[in-house]
C-alpha cells in the first residue's frame, strides 16, 4: 500500500508553519517529519529515520524544496539518486510539475519525473563546477600576469649563510 510522507528541515521558529503547510496538502501528524535546523550542516535525523524505516518502493515523499535533502549539491544529488533507485515518488512543492497526481500511471510518470529531475540536477551541478573552475583558472592567470606570486614567501637567509654552507661542504665545519 502506497504511503505519503512529508519531510522538511527548517529553523525551529518555522516548524509549526511548515507543519501547517503540509496539513493543507492532506498530511496527518504521523506522516510529517521535520528536522530542526540548529546549525549548518543540519543533521537530518528525521530524513535518515524515514529512509531506513518508513519509506518503501512506491511511497511518496513530499518536500518543500530540494535544499531540504542536504546542505551540499553533492549531497542533494546523492539523495536524489537514492530516491530514484528506491522507486520512491518525490514531490517538490517548489516545482509544480512534480506535485501533479497521475492516477493509474503514477509509477511510470513518477519514475520519469524522478529520472529527469536527477539528470537536470546532475547537469546543473556539473555546469556550475566547470564554470567555477574556469573562473578560478582565469583569475589565477590574470593575477600571475600582474605579477602576483602565490604560495609562501621565500625565507630570508642570513648574509653569512653562503659562507657557512661552503665551509660545511668543504668539511671545515
Amino acid at each position: 500500500m502506497k504511503k505519503t510522507f512529508y519531510y522538511s528541515c527548517v529553523p525551529s521558529e518555522a516548524r509549526e508553519q511548515q507543519a501547517k503547510q503540509f496539513r493543507t496538502l492532506g498530511a496527518l501528524d504521523e506522516e510529517i517529519y521535520i528536522d530542526m535546523e540548529t546549525s549548518k550542516p543540519c543533521d537530518r535525523v528525521g530524513l535518515k529515520e524515514l529512509k531506513h524505516t518508513a519509506l518503501h518502493r512506491g511511497d511518496v515523499l513530499v518536500i518543500p524544496m530540494l535544499d531540504c535533502l542536504s546542505d551540499s549539491e553533492q549531497g542533494i544529488y546523492d539523495e536524489l539518486q537514492w530516491i530514484s533507485d528506491s522507486g520512491i515518488c518525490l514531490k517538490i512543492m517548489d516545482i509544480p510539475a512534480t506535485m501533479t497526481d497521475y492516477s493509474g500511471q503514477e509509477t511510470k510518470a513518477t519514475q520519469l519525473i524522478s529520472s529527469l529531475l536527477l539528470q537536470f540536477y546532475d547537469v546543473a551541478v556539473v555546469r556550475k563546477k566547470v564554470y567555477n573552475q574556469q573562473r578560478q583558472s582565469e583569475g589565477i592567470h590574470a593575477a600571475r600576469a600582474k605579477g602576483v606570486r602565490f604560495g609562501r614567501p621565500p625565507l630570508k637567509r642570513d648574509p653569512k649563510f653562503m659562507e657557512l654552507k661552503k665551509q660545511w661542504e668543504n668539511g671545515q665545519i
